[in-house]
Parts: C-alpha cells; sequence; structure tokens
C-alpha cells in the first residue's frame, strides 16, 4: 500500500514482529501458551492458567531468568483473563 502511494510507512503505524520482542517476553509468551487453562465450568469463567508445572517447562525452554518470566507469564494471563470475561459479563442483544 506504501508502495502505491509513494510513501515511507510510519515506524509507529509498523506492528511489532514476534522476533522484535525481548527474549524474556518470548520466552513468557511460549511458556503461556504450553500452560492447560482453567475454567469454571459452572459459570462459564476463565480462571486463568494453571501453574502446575511451570518450572518443568522453564528447564525445557532453558529460561534462564525464571522470576522475570514468571511475572510476564502472570501480566498475560491477567490481561487475557480480564478480555475472556469481559465479553462473559456483557448481556446477549
Amino acid at each position: 500500500m506504501c508502495e502505491m502511494l509513494n510513501k515511507e510507512p510510519a515506524e509507529e503505524d509498523t506492528p511489532v514482529e514476534f522476533e522484535d520482542l525481548p527474549t524474556d517476553v518470548q520466552d513468557g509468551m511460549y511458556v503461556y501458551n504450553m500452560l492447560q487453562d482453567n475454567w469454571d465450568t459452572m459459570n462459564g469463567l476463565y480462571l486463568g492458567k494453571q501453574r502446575v508445572g511451570i518450572s518443568e517447562i522453564f528447564n525445557i525452554l532453558g529460561v534462564e531468568d525464571f522470576k522475570t518470566t514468571y511475572h510476564i507469564v502472570n501480566i498475560i494471563d491477567k490481561v487475557r483473563s480480564e478480555m475472556i470475561n469481559s465479553k462473559k459479563a456483557k448481556p446477549a442483544k
């Protein structure tokens, strides 16, 4: 599209690639995706990821900074939980 308009893309409009993220963030996302989801099936609420076995995942992936990666996993889980549960809270039209 930029070629057609003879313009250079603005840096703030360029999406971030996964490879551009810091290694700790990449590790956190890999670990997060390996964890099992935990649902409250009676109420349909997402409770977050189960952290059972997370240290084994850290070791398998060769994560160097467990504390930072665990913190990133918690941030991702908090944001995702809020997004999923806010969709459930909206009344159907």
